[in-house]
């Protein structure tokens, strides 16, 4: 059951929306122009949306590297011949 508190915070919340709402539709009959565009995007499927990228450091000897990968034993075994 709600209690006089809570109808009260209600009564202000809806008070807020309606000041927000007036202060909206006020800013929208003072704009200047309307611009409108349409976009397309093709369907991307299963594919990796994200950037690309991997980082490699070489200390004493050593490397390590961090890439996006699915295999990383093949990765691993194409670095280290590159490498030597």
């Amino acid at each position: 059951m709600p209690t006089k508190r809570n109808c009260r915070k209600r009564r202000a919340s809806r008070a807020r929306l309606s000041e927000r709402t007036a202060t909206w539709n006020g800013a929208f009959a003072k704009g200047g122009k309307i611009v409108e565009a349409e976009y397309y995007a093709p369907f991307a499927g299963a594919r990796f949306n994200g950037a690309t990228a991997a980082l490699a450091v070489y200390r004493d000897g050593k490397a390590e590297v961090w890439a996006p990968t699915q295999g990383p034993q093949g990765a691993r075994d194409a670095i280290a011949q590159a490498l030597g």
